[in-house]
């Protein structure tokens, strides 16, 4: 084997200037030279102290993950995906850059080791489904909430009086999630048209007596995220 292994691929200025030239000893003697691509983040400091096999170079982008808080505290860090490449391994799919995918990474398990765009794809996919199944389930949640609400007041017709007494329990995050028919009805309140106010809901009255001003040319989901913002600050007020 020669002194020196040089199997850093030839570049222009550009691309030259964003990729690092490491030399790593190798464990049977000599040195491998080596560019870094300009996406890998690990600083290759433990492979350039112990030495490698020429076909131990890993590369490694910046990982991407989601965590939760557990309760108590812990952190529990879910899909971990970066993208990688170990040019020299004896495996094709390994030469060529592409995704490590682990859903668990504490537990070491590859759903698939050496992703490609397609892969990455697939979970995407099913992961765009897994959240309209999650945004239904807080959708549920809201008519769930309501129901709750309603039994407790043991009322059915939200029009009767004691508004006020039938917003106190509720919580700025109930009018962001409650129904918007419901919340309405529980404040007592009537829609008026208020030409020229723009993007801003205005309240005047109180529960049991209120008026909730809004621009006729809000769009629908303009003029529902404007009477959730006015009723979440009403609850915020009270609380």
């Amino acid at each position: 084997m020669a002194d020196r292994i040089d199997q850093t691929a030839p570049l222009n200025a550009a691309q030259a200037e964003q990729r690092r030239t490491l030399t790593y000893p190798l464990v049977g003697g000599g040195s491998l030279e080596a560019a870094c691509p300009s996406w890998c983040t690990a600083d290759h400091a433990a492979d350039q102290r112990s030495g490698i096999d020429p076909s131990e170079p890993l590369h490694e982008g910046e990982q991407v993950s989601t965590t939760f808080e557990l309760y108590g505290g812990e952190r529990l860090e879910l899909l971990e995906a970066r993208l990688t490449q170990e040019p020299y391994s004896d495996d094709a799919a390994a030469r060529r850059p592409h995704v490590a995918f682990r859903p668990q990474p504490d537990a070491e398990l590859g759903a698939d080791q050496y992703m490609t765009a397609d892969g990455l794809n697939r979970v995407i996919a099913q992961l765009t489904a897994y959240t309209l199944e999650l945004t239904r389930l807080r959708d549920q949640l809201g008519q769930a909430r309501a129901e709750a609400h309603a039994e407790r007041h043991d009322w059915l017709d939200a029009r009767q009086p004691c508004h006020l007494s039938r917003t106190a329990d509720l919580r700025p995050e109930d009018a962001r999630t409650l129904p918007l028919d419901y919340l309405i009805a529980v404040f007592g309140a009537e829609l008026v048209d208020a030409p020229g106010g723009g993007m801003q809901a205005l309240a005047t009255g109180s529960p049991g007596s209120m008026q909730i001003h809004l621009d006729p040319i809000l769009t629908p989901p303009l003029r529902e995220a404007a009477i959730r913002h006015l009723l979440a600050q009403q609850l915020g007020a009270s609380a």
